[in-house]
């Protein structure tokens, strides 16, 4: 393996780097929509920063016609999303608000939100998948007085995602992802991620900006796969502890070992690549 120093100050994606484009955004945002705004100017961008909410940081947010998107990227899948976007929004909410005084008897105006996660991780997963706050809820036979809805759409299928269709940026930066990871099985990541940049520009997809944003879309390029390649080593390493007890027993209590820490069958037949009814017979049986 190439052991290339990646330089950390590269907290950014390519993702979010792209679509900080207005251009590319209202693209994104047409497509995700269905709409055909033509004016970059009416776009207002409410991205939360780092710098601002602390550990709160989500990719892409932004506003058009009182429409509030709210824009995901992940290569892992994550269902605890609808949660994780409550906070977003709840931040995003606040600061729209401004110092309106919600405790007078005037009612306040608020966008409407839409939740979207763009997946393009090497697990198998639907073209389009619903997530819902609800799922996570410790009662789910009582209808919920609190709901938020995020969608996930698989950028990885081309065919099957229509999204690809009307957003050339999306289908071209899940083009560039799929270049990188074909060349990952013959290169080092330095050399796949080089060999996809200019395999890319020498073909038009994502050309200007490729050529025009190379040094950091290549460091937050090694920088995304050593970070997913790490989670899958991880992954592997704890997985591979449980075995070592004995294939069915150390199973057993490695399954265990998560639901006792809080994790939801889901969750860990997501994280284990287990039959989803495997793990809750495993946890009936305890």
């Amino acid at each position: 393996m190439n052991n290339e120093t990646v330089n950390r100050k590269y907290k950014d994606t390519v993702f979010r780097l792209l679509f900080k484009d207005k251009s590319n955004l209202l693209s994104l945002f047409n497509a995700v929509n269905d709409t055909d705004f033509s004016d970059e100017n009416d776009i207002k961008i409410t991205t939360l920063e780092n710098a601002i909410y602390m550990t709160s940081k989500n990719d892409i947010s932004c506003i058009i016609d009182m429409k509030l998107n709210l824009f995901e990227h992940q290569s892992t899948v994550n269902p605890n999303m609808p949660y994780r976007n409550l906070e977003y929004v709840t931040k995003c909410f606040k600061r729209y608000v401004g110092n309106f005084d919600i405790y007078t008897g005037k009612a306040l105006t608020l966008p409407n939100p839409k939740f979207v996660v763009f997946y393009n991780g090497v697990n198998e997963q639907p073209p389009i998948r619903v997530m819902r706050l609800s799922d996570l809820y410790a009662h789910k036979d009582e209808i919920p007085n609190l709901e938020l809805v995020v969608i996930q759409y698989n950028i990885n299928n081309l065919a099957d995602c229509t999204l690809m269709d009307r957003c050339e940026p999306l289908k071209e930066y899940s083009e560039f992802i799929g270049c990188i990871r074909s060349n990952l099985k013959t290169m080092d990541k330095g050399e796949a991620v080089d060999s996809a940049i200019d395999y890319c520009i020498g073909n038009g997809i994502l050309k200007d900006f490729l050529t025009n944003n190379r040094n950091e879309v290549r460091s937050m390029s090694l920088f995304e796969f050593d970070a997913e390649e790490h989670e899958k080593a991880i992954k592997q390493i704890a997985y591979e502890d449980g075995y070592d007890k004995g294939e069915a027993t150390g199973r057993a209590e490695f399954v265990l070992s998560m639901y006792n820490s809080g994790k939801t069958p889901e969750q860990i037949s997501d994280f284990c690549g287990l039959d989803l009814g495997y793990v809750e017979d495993i946890i009936k049986s305890y």
